[in-house]
């Protein structure tokens, strides 16, 4: 989510999809490992990094609204 928005663009480096990958796959798959959290449901969002004094900082704000936003949407 996004400004309260749905962002469609949410994996610019591919790196969250990748730990997605690690932490959801299959136990007992038969191929390569088994995930950390079998079963387990993700929900993509991302808190937006503001710019200050030329150091990029997350904003609790931003996290506490993602997870707020999560719950409300049946995530626990």
């Amino acid at each position: 989510m996004l400004n309260n928005r749905v962002d469609d663009n949410l994996n610019e480096t591919g790196y969250d999809t990748h730990v997605a990958r690690i932490i959801s796959i299959q136990t007992n798959n038969r191929v390569a490992i088994s995930g950390l959290a079998n079963n387990c449901q993700i929900m993509p969002l991302r808190a937006d990094f503001a710019l200050a004094n030329v150091r990029e900082v997350l904003l609790n704000d931003d996290v506490s609204d993602d997870i707020v936003y999560a719950t409300n949407n049946g995530h626990t």
